[in-house]
């Protein structure tokens, strides 16, 4: 599975910082004093944006640099355009007690993520961690799918076709953790966290067309965001340990000194 990442670039910057500021403290706007990155919650500040700190206030300024490129992406850096992201290739194989099905999802594309609006920021010097929790009001995933299983043991749910999502109210936090090597970075900690509040869905073709492929639609529907729910923590991890692999792939291609033109972008103010 291919999946560039926006995550890659902030990634590249924070270390640039962590390694140019020697003092500054160590920012935290959870609610308890002690809340470590593996804790996996959505977040929000209860201050404005506007009242961060120097470290923090930068990290801010850098993700909104890449909001801005994240049609065009940044060539210089090897970064593609990221909106629409481009997943060329999913296979996925779910196996529950009542539902089982395997196939895959090809050329997806996933649009509007340039639209996030950045709700917290929290990042600790000494750990070289940044948490960053997004809302992404308008996104949009279509592409094509193929789809064989079985509800209850004996129903046959079977689709081929094209395919549209569309969540709302979609949020997701990031944890990342840095490590330094030969010249070049690598993660030593990744996850995320996402979750919507609502879901519309539509897949062409499946179990054929017809009244039976609307009613299956429209049960989709009717129970969205119960599906994604059960069905996230089922994929999460293979979709963790492929986007670590390609951000480290990515890593591996870029030096330490590659990072002076991207940090120029903005004054550094620790």
């Amino acid at each position: 599975m291919v999946l560039p990442n926006s995550t890659v670039l902030i990634i590249l910057l924070l270390q640039g910082i962590f390694s140019q500021c020697s003092s500054g403290r160590v920012v935290n706007y959870f609610p308890t004093d002690e809340r470590e990155i593996d804790e996996r919650e959505v977040i929000q500040l209860p201050c404005s944006l506007d009242l961060m700190d120097p470290i923090s206030d930068l990290v801010l300024k850098i993700i909104k640099e890449i909001q801005s490129h994240m049609h065009d992406g940044i060539p210089s850096m090897g970064i593609p355009p990221l909106d629409p992201l481009n997943i060329s290739k999913y296979d996925f194989d779910v196996r529950e007690p009542s539902f089982k099905a395997y196939g895959q999802i090809r050329d997806a594309l996933v649009k509007n993520l340039s639209t996030f609006n950045v709700t917290n920021i929290s990042t600790k010097l000494l750990k070289k961690s940044v948490n960053v929790s997004i809302e992404i009001p308008n996104l949009l995933i279509t592409g094509d799918y193929t789809l064989k299983g079985k509800a209850f043991s004996f129903f046959p749910v079977t689709g081929q076709g094209d395919f549209l999502l569309k969540p709302e109210d979609a949020k997701c936090t990031i944890y990342t953790q840095l490590g330094y090597k030969d010249g070049h970075f690598y993660l030593t900690s990744f996850d995320y966290k996402l979750t919507i509040g609502d879901i519309y869905a539509k897949f062409d073709g499946i179990y054929g067309s017809g009244l039976i492929s609307d009613i299956l639609n429209q049960i989709l529907n009717n129970f969205g965001t119960a599906l994604f729910n059960r069905l996230e923590p089922l994929v999460h991890e293979d979709i963790r340990k492929e986007l670590m692999e390609d951000i480290d792939r990515i890593l591996k291609d870029i030096k330490v000194s590659q990072l002076g033109d991207l940090l120029g972008m903005m004054p550094l103010l620790c």
